[in-house]
């Protein structure tokens, strides 16, 4: 069975895979989106975005279980 814990660490390893860079910037291509190519780019904001609110989502089940 899996687990939350289990779930979140394979996100977390695989974010690349499972939100690709170049899929990120064709939407924003798709959506009119322009930006210049610098290290925090649509993509990797994307990948932090997510990031961010997976340990919100995990710090919120230690509160409860606590």
């Amino acid at each position: 069975m899996a687990t939350f814990s289990a779930a979140l660490r394979h996100v977390k390893e695989h974010l690349d895979r499972l939100v690709p860079e170049d899929q990120v910037r064709q939407l924003c291509r798709d959506l009119g989106y322009r930006w210049r190519d610098r290290v925090l780019g649509p993509a990797v904001t994307v990948q932090l975005f997510l990031l961010q609110l997976l340990a919100r989502v995990s710090m919120r089940g230690v509160g409860r279980v606590a």
